[in-house]
């Protein structure tokens, strides 16, 4: 799956996070994280990882359908999810 500025600044507004707070808890730095909402960059695919893990670990899910999206996931949510994937 594709992440796109958008779906980055979805996460950071659904957790009410500051880019500043980002770098600290994925290991990017905030003037990455900044150039890359802004489309003036192409993160590695290391920097992807960092940013989908660091939302992921705060229960945060991406959609790629129809357009770009987030989702916060409810523990009920996780359990149900490993409950069809046994």
């Amino acid at each position: 799956m594709v992440l796109s500025p958008a779906h980055i600044r979805a996460a950071r507004a659904l957790l009410q996070m500051t880019q500043e707070q980002l770098s600290r808890l994925s290991g990017v730095s905030a003037k990455t994280i900044r150039k890359f909402e802004l489309g003036k960059v192409k993160p590695s695919e290391d920097t992807i990882l960092r940013l989908r893990g660091a939302f992921e670990a705060r229960r945060v899910r991406f959609l790629n359908g129809g357009s770009p999206g987030v989702r916060l996931v409810a523990f009920a949510d996780e359990e149900e999810q490993s409950d069809t994937a046994e």
